[in-house]
C-alpha cells in the first residue's frame, strides 16, 4: 500500500536469474544513466544490487 493506493502482486525473485537479462539490463541502465558517472551506475548494477532484484507483477 502506497497512500491510498493498493495492489495485489506477485513478488518473483530475479536476481540469481539469466545472465543474458542481466546483461541487457545493466548496459540500458549504463546507457540512460552515463552522464552522472561511473561510479554512481557501478553501485547500481553491482552482485549486491543485482541479488536485490525483485520482479513486482500485478495479479
Amino acid at each position: 500500500m502506497a497512500g491510498d493506493w493498493s495492489a495485489d502482486v506477485a513478488v518473483e525473485d530475479i536476481g540469481g536469474g539469466d545472465g543474458e537479462l542481466r546483461e541487457r539490463v545493466d548496459g540500458a541502465y549504463r546507457a540512460k544513466y552515463e552522464r552522472h558517472g561511473s561510479s554512481s551506475i557501478d553501485a547500481m548494477v553491482s552482485a549486491d544490487a543485482v541479488a536485490a532484484t525483485l520482479r513486482l507483477t500485478r495479479v
